[in-house]
C-alpha cells in the first residue's frame, strides 16, 4: 500500500517481446472486444492489437499485484519522429515548422482495465510514465480522448485546438487534445521565437493560436463562465427556438450542468 493507503502500481517500459505481447493484449481486450474497434487491423488468431509506432516509441505497462492493469505510449519526437498517421492525425505541421520535434510527444493507447476506471490507477500511471521520461526535455504533448472523457482531459491541464476532430471508422471519434510540460512553465522562446521589434523571447505562432482559441470545441471549463452560459443559450436556440432544456432548474442547478459541458462543432 502507498503512504495514502491506496494500492500501489508499479509503470515500467514494455520491451521485450512477451512484455509487449502482454499489453497488445490488453489494447485487445479493451478496444476490440469491449469498444468494438479496430476489427480490421487486429490480431484475432492471437488478440493481440499493435501499431507501427510500437516500434520507435515508449509502451507503458503498469501492473499491480503482477497483473498488468493499465498501459499508455509514448512517441517522442526526439528519437524516430512522428509516423505520417500521427503528423496528419494531430496537425502538426504548423508545430513541426516552429519547433524541434524533440521537445514534443504524443500520447497514446493509454487505458486502464474497465474495473478500475474512476480509481488512481490513471494518475498513478501517468505520475509512473512521467518519471521514466522527464529527461527527453518534452515540452509540447499531444493527445485524443472520447467526448465523454473531454472534461476529464482538460481538468487535468490539457486543451482543445484543432480545427477538425478526428472520424474514423477504425479510431471512432476523437478530440485531438494539446498539453504544456510543465504546465506552468514559460513558453516564450520555445523554437528560438523572438519578437520581431525587440528581439526578446517570444511566444512561437503555433502555441499562441493555440491558447487564442479552443478549435473545433468550445468549453466552460477554458471559456468565461458568462460568455459561455450566453454560447449554451445560442447553441440550443439554432437547434430549435422550441427547446427548454433547463426548463424548471433553478439558477443554480443550470449552472452546474452548464459548467460540465462542452460544445463540440
Amino acid at each position: 500500500m502507498g503512504h495514502d493507503g491506496r494500492m500501489e502500481l508499479t509503470v515500467t517500459r514494455a520491451e521485450t517481446e512477451a512484455e509487449l505481447a502482454e499489453v497488445f493484449g490488453l489494447r485487445y481486450e479493451v478496444y476490440v472486444e469491449e469498444m468494438g474497434r479496430y476489427r480490421d487491423t487486429a490480431d484475432h488468431e492471437r488478440r493481440q492489437l499493435s501499431d507501427p509506432e510500437d516500434a520507435h516509441s515508449w509502451v507503458f505497462a503498469g501492473h499491480r499485484d503482477g497483473r498488468l492493469v493499465a498501459t499508455g505510449r509514448l512517441t517522442w519526437g526526439g528519437d524516430a519522429g512522428f509516423s505520417e498517421r500521427q503528423r496528419l492525425q494531430y496537425r502538426l505541421d504548423p508545430f513541426l515548422a516552429e519547433l524541434p520535434e524533440a521537445v514534443m510527444g504524443i500520447g497514446e493507447r493509454l487505458m486502464v482495465r474497465p474495473e478500475l476506471r474512476g480509481t488512481p490507477t490513471l494518475d498513478q500511471l501517468l505520475d509512473g510514465a512521467k518519471a521514466l521520461t522527464e529527461h527527453l526535455g518534452i515540452r509540447v504533448m499531444f493527445g485524443a480522448c472520447e467526448p465523454h472523457l473531454l472534461s476529464l482531459y482538460l481538468r487535468m491541464g490539457q486543451r482543445t485546438y484543432a480545427d477538425r476532430n478526428i472520424n474514423s471508422a477504425e479510431a471512432g471519434y476523437l478530440i485531438p487534445l494539446i498539453n504544456f510540460v510543465p504546465p506552468d512553465s514559460p513558453l516564450e522562446g520555445l523554437g528560438g521565437a523572438t519578437d520581431p521589434d525587440t528581439g526578446a523571447p517570444a511566444l512561437p505562432r503555433c502555441i499562441a493560436q493555440v491558447l487564442a482559441n479552443e478549435g473545433a470545441v468550445t468549453s466552460g471549463i477554458l471559456a468565461d463562465p458568462n460568455e459561455y452560459g450566453s454560447e449554451i443559450a445560442r447553441a440550443l436556440h439554432e437547434i430549435s427556438a422550441d427547446i427548454h432544456a433547463f426548463a424548471g432548474f433553478t439558477d443554480d442547478e443550470t449552472r452546474r450542468c452548464v459548467e460540465r459541458s462542452n460544445i463540440i462543432h
